[in-house]
């Protein structure tokens, strides 16, 4: 762990700036289009949970250099901030894997994709794996942190029966979550196999984390 709090605002300050440009990106102001679907993406609302929890973390870590506190870790709302890793990561993943392609030059020329989907993702994870206290966590935390995925599933199947879509109007945002093609049957298994697989993930880290603890300690 790195307890340099300078180490750790110089971090924070780039992952800030970086999802910055990545906010005005998923409002599609770089394309001078504004996106009035930027809600209804996961990639979107993650990432504006990243940015809210971090915001007031850099507040504290400015609060305790000018106090003339130099080292520490961050013990601010470290349980958010570990369900938000989750989060992103999976936010990382899954865009990666099943719905970005990174060998195109249209991924390495969107700066939503650089943001939202890589950079951001990529800084905040290390953010609270190298500068967070992880003492906190127990192994129930990765059962309340899968209550926001199961949520989203929730709000974009209820929206998606209730609205009256129009051309511009993006109803569901990810093949995974399409009623209308897969069937209520087929949406409910890719949910769970994405609901385990962030509990799974979150296991991982969360196991990865108490090693790393135990070896710090002997």
């Amino acid at each position: 762990m790195i307890k340099n709090r300078i180490t750790q605002l110089i971090f924070r300050s780039v992952y800030l700036t970086l999802a910055f440009f990545g906010l005005l990106a998923s409002f599609g102001l770089f394309n001078a289009d504004f996106n009035q679907n930027w809600y209804v993406y996961y990639t979107n609302l993650s990432n504006f949970i990243c940015i809210l929890v971090m915001i007031p973390i850099i507040k504290d870590n400015v609060k305790q250099l000018s106090l003339g506190n130099m080292y520490g870790l961050n013990t601010k709302y470290t349980r958010i901030k570990y369900y938000a890793s989750i989060w992103i990561v999976v936010t990382f993943l899954v865009y990666n894997i099943l719905l970005g392609d990174p060998t195109t030059m249209d991924y390495w020329s969107s700066i939503n994709n650089l943001t939202f989907h890589l950079a951001c993702p990529l800084v905040f994870f290390l953010d609270w794996l190298l500068f967070d206290d992880h003492s906190g966590l127990r192994w129930w935390d990765n059962l309340v942190m899968a209550a926001a995925p199961i949520i989203y599933v929730f709000y974009i199947v209820i929206r998606g029966a209730i609205i009256t879509p129009d051309p511009d109007t993006v109803v569901y945002p990810y093949f995974f979550l399409d009623v209308d093609e897969l069937g209520m049957s087929g949406v409910i298994q890719w949910v769970i196999i994405l609901v385990a697989f962030f509990v799974g993930l979150g296991f991982v880290l969360w196991g990865v984390i108490r090693l790393i603890n135990k070896r710090s300690k002997q």
